[in-house]
């Protein structure tokens, strides 16, 4: 979990300083109703059940804070922390309203600290922004493809909400509106965060095992497919995230926290394909992760399998040919498929 440097060391703050502090908290949620009036970014204050959750869910925003911070990597400004800071105080005065018999507040805050964490992203420059909402649209590509639905507990509902999130992100994009976009894109991964959270838990400890394993994997995978080239800075950060996050992952399963291990390694394993198709995916990188999903495939097909991998490298083998086709078709956006194919098969060939 991201603690700030000037909390992290601190044993505590004097009184003084906290009184600073909490002083500064409320001037800046008074500035971010004043700004969210100027930029479209409309608050919700109606009594919604998921509006609500999002708000005050300690794993839920905690996660989304950890992903910004994850993402921002070597970028992250004082500026950006400081809104980091701002949204870990916002969501604590959520919860605060919430016990408080507030719900309207507590939902109030939960909008104004996503909108501080779109704040650092921005603070960030122009690499963190790209890479955030990049993901947002490779996950939406992923799940449009219809194979690859079971980490969710309402697929389609969270394909329903990508799609109107990347619409709003481009649209955003498209004028010159990166906060708006940056916003889109945090409200939307932390409600795909809360549908992973719902989902039954048959299998989720063994499953968030596999994903930790594979989110490793990826990055390995990623880092040797980029040796010998020039990989771009983009490349790098890329990479680079997606390692923290594996790491994140790993720290949070060890931890008994398998909703917020699940969630890490998706995000570590879709970084590290970012890392290695990065700008955009040409017909050659296609290509190039077709042959590592296809040779990964064989070896571990060639294994003495126990009944959870041959289920696993089954639905492997079902993404690879769906995504494969795609590929075929010219949609290149099946590499997504054919990456997450190759590096299941890899943890269970190694």
């Amino acid at each position: 979990m991201y603690r700030s440097p000037r909390t992290a060391s601190t044993g505590g703050a004097s009184g003084f300083l906290m009184f600073i502090f909490l002083l500064w908290g409320a001037l800046y949620v008074s500035g971010c109703a004043d700004a969210s009036s100027g930029t479209g970014l409309d608050l919700p204050t109606e009594n919604d059940p998921l509006e609500m959750e999002l708000a005050v869910n300690d794993d839920l925003s905690s996660l989304l804070v950890d992903d910004v911070v994850n993402t921002l990597g070597p970028d992250l400004t004082s500026a950006a922390s400081l809104e980091i800071d701002a949204a870990q105080s916002l969501f604590a005065s959520a919860r605060a309203s919430d016990r408080s018999g507030d719900p309207k507040g507590a939902i109030r805050h939960g909008a104004e600290a996503r909108i501080a964490l779109a704040r650092a992203l921005l603070a960030g420059g122009d690499r963190p922004l790209r890479e955030y909402t990049g993901r947002t649209r490779q996950l939406r590509d992923r799940l449009a493809s219809g194979a690859t639905t079971d980490e969710f507990n309402r697929p389609n509902d969270v394909l329903s909400s990508l799609s109107s999130a990347v619409t709003a992100i481009e649209s955003a994009l498209a004028r010159g509106d990166g906060l708006g976009a940056a916003q889109s894109a945090v409200r939307v991964n932390q409600e795909v965060d809360r549908d992973r959270a719902h989902r039954p838990e048959r299998d989720r400890g063994p499953i968030a095992e596999l994903w930790v394993r594979m989110a490793h994997e990826a990055v390995d995978i990623a880092g040797r497919l980029l040796e010998g080239t020039e990989p771009s800075d983009r490349q790098i950060h890329a990479l680079e995230s997606a390692g923290r996050m594996a790491e994140s992952a790993s720290e949070a399963l060890a931890a008994g926290q398998v909703s917020r291990a699940f969630a890490l390694s998706h995000r570590a394993v879709a970084l590290s394909l970012m890392a290695v198709v990065l700008p955009e995916v040409t017909v050659e990188d296609a290509a190039a992760i077709e042959a590592f999903a296809q040779a990964e495939l064989e070896a571990a097909w060639a294994r003495d399998l126990s009944e959870f991998e041959t289920k696993v490298l089954g639905r492997a083998q079902a993404i690879f040919e769906v995504g494969v086709e795609r590929i075929r078709t010219g949609d290149l956006r099946g590499v997504n498929l054919v990456w997450r194919a190759g590096v299941a098969a890899a943890v269970i060939a190694n």
